[in-house]
């Protein structure tokens, strides 16, 4: 396998930047933007060979959205760091 280089950053050099985009409510039900971010759910892998990009992940299926639980999953928890139940 080859590949042109240790994996830096994200996204690789030449492609846009992508933003992330969190929406919720408030408490009169009204939708909101809860967070924004251009890259905090990027991890470099394989010692540069790749890099993952996971924009969402929850801890329960079915997703529990109650008081943002799964939105403070997400932040509280990187991907790789979260164990499968099963």
């Amino acid at each position: 396998m080859s590949h042109g280089g240790p994996v830096t950053g994200f996204p690789a050099p030449g492609l846009p930047d992508q933003n992330r985009y969190i929406v919720g409510h408030n408490p009169k039900g009204q939708s909101i933007f809860l967070a924004s971010d251009k890259g905090d759910h990027v991890t470099i892998m394989v010692e540069g060979a790749a890099a993952q990009n996971i924009p969402y992940s929850t801890a329960s299926n079915p997703v529990d959205l109650t008081d943002d639980q799964d939105v403070k999953f997400a932040m509280e928890n990187k991907y790789h760091e979260i164990k499968s139940p099963l």
